[in-house]
């Protein structure tokens, strides 16, 4: 009887574990409803087109919204970054609304970027 429970327990335990990761996966593939948001967003592949090789695309949460903005690494350039949500609104500037946003993570980047990511 023990083992049965036992068994019974791992395979509740492996269970949770799958449904877990298969929430994740989804979430993480699937952004403003779309698998891959800088060629499938027509507002964001026109705007990448025009960013040097000092630029990148950051994706986060606003307010339980998914947004972009760029961010411009050169260090001889003033600039303000502007934030968009899925469908290429504006929703506000990065230095108004910074503390806002969570969970950023790099989405997109040159091949030959001038940014430093190992810091």
């Amino acid at each position: 009887m023990k083992r049965i429970l036992n068994l019974l327990s791992l395979v509740s335990i492996l269970t949770l574990f799958v449904i877990i990761s298969c929430d994740n996966e989804e979430s993480e593939n699937n952004v403003c409803n779309v698998s891959n948001p800088t060629e499938e967003l027509s507002w964001l592949k026109t705007m990448i087109i025009d960013l040097s090789d000092y630029d990148y695309i950051m994706i986060a949460n606003y307010k339980g919204e998914t947004v972009f903005y760029n961010v411009n690494c050169n260090p001889l350039v003033n600039y303000a970054s502007t934030v968009f949500n899925c469908s290429g609104d504006v929703i506000g500037n990065t230095n108004d609304i910074r503390d806002e946003l969570s969970n950023d993570r790099l989405i997109w980047k040159r091949a030959d970027s001038k940014c430093n990511f190992n810091d």
